[in-house]
């Protein structure tokens, strides 16, 4: 299996894998949606896409901020940027949360931030086995 951080990409390079993997006469298919909770639907949805092309591109994205970068009225409470970077054999996951006050912090602990962190990485690492 690749590594996590060789399937992700910025839209040019994302761009010039699907034309090689078009020119190859390989089909492609799109998921696209906010994953903020890995949760079985989505795994579900992913595999459901999967199944459907030689190569699956997977958009995500957030509704949390406005066009000039601001919190959205209504948006959740936090937004998380997620890395993937090769570590030998293995990969570093980095998940980095910022919440919109201090406020918004301690209600997210006390929903059961950090165990959800965890359930979550464990949730890709399985789902990254299959891929």
């Amino acid at each position: 299996m690749r590594a996590a951080r060789s399937k992700i990409g910025t839209l040019d390079e994302i761009t010039d894998r699907l034309r090689e993997a078009r020119g190859a006469g390989r089909t492609v298919a799109l998921a696209n949606g906010c994953f903020d909770v890995l949760h079985v639907g989505h795994v579900r949805y992913l595999a459901a896409a999967r199944a459907e092309a030689d190569v699956l591109v997977v958009g995500v994205n957030a509704d949390a901020f406005t066009g000039d970068w601001m919190p959205n009225d209504g948006a959740p409470f936090m937004v998380a940027t997620v890395t993937f970077e090769p570590e030998g054999d293995k990969t570093r996951y980095t998940a980095t949360v910022r919440h919109w006050s201090e406020a918004d912090r301690k209600t997210h602990e006390e929903m059961g931030f950090h165990p959800g962190w965890g359930l979550c990485a464990e949730q890709l690492e399985a789902l990254a086995k299959t891929l």
